[in-house]
């Protein structure tokens, strides 16, 4: 349960050409892109995007795809919605996580449980691109990939450790907006979510932070 949470909510993140040319930035370099990006986000008050996800199990040697939808406005408030091959929803609003199933509801107090208290902490941070200055959750480096950034993060604190060894972010550089990220678990696994068909900072309906 833990695992597929944290996965949800990391993934918030088009499909990009990759680039040979991988150049990394020093100090004085990574402080002016992470400044560029955290401005993006403080301004950042609506986000809503297609995903597909990508998930590879290395001891099958195999691929699952899935797709679905992203809807993200301030104040804590996030559903991420899987659409196919099946139907599944993690929902915050505020204080409140709820998961859903086809035949399944979970309602979450996160002042109840300091691991869900995280997760949603470190789940706004990653939609909007905050993670990269919170040195208390991950180690951070930043490559130059031409047309993107590529941030790559260490997990610090043991309850990420335990899942992952390390998940890239990919900023796109004419906006500094988040286009994909890749999570790399302990197990070997490692799944991929690409963005597409980004809109921010437009009103989004109430009823889509609802349960039904």
């Amino acid at each position: 349960m833990k695992k597929i949470v944290v996965i949800i909510f990391l993934l918030i993140f088009a499909n990009l050409e990759m680039f040979s040319q991988n150049i990394g930035l020093n100090i004085s370099e990574q402080s002016q892109v992470i400044r560029e990006i955290n401005k993006v986000a403080t301004n950042l008050k609506s986000l809503t995007c297609e995903f597909i996800q990508i998930k590879h199990i290395s001891l099958m040697n195999e691929e699952i795809a899935s797709k679905g939808r992203m809807y993200y406005s301030q104040g804590n408030r996030l559903r991420w919605e899987y659409l196919s091959p099946y139907s599944y929803v993690f929902l915050l609003d505020g204080t409140t996580i709820f998961l859903k199933s086809v035949d399944k509801t979970d309602k979450i107090d996160i002042r109840n449980s300091k691991i869900f208290q995280e997760i949603a902490r470190i789940m706004m941070n990653s939609v909007t691109g905050k993670c990269l200055v919170d040195t208390s959750d991950f180690d951070v480096s930043i490559s130059n990939l031409n047309l993107e950034w590529k941030a790559q993060l260490v997990p610090q604190r043991k309850e990420m450790k335990q899942m992952f060894t390390h998940i890239c972010l990919y900023f796109d550089k004419s906006a500094n907006m988040i286009r994909k990220i890749e999570l790399f678990e302990k197990s070997g696994d490692k799944t991929t979510i690409q963005l597409k068909n980004i809109i921010t900072n437009r009103s989004i309906d109430e009823d889509v932070f609802l349960i039904d």
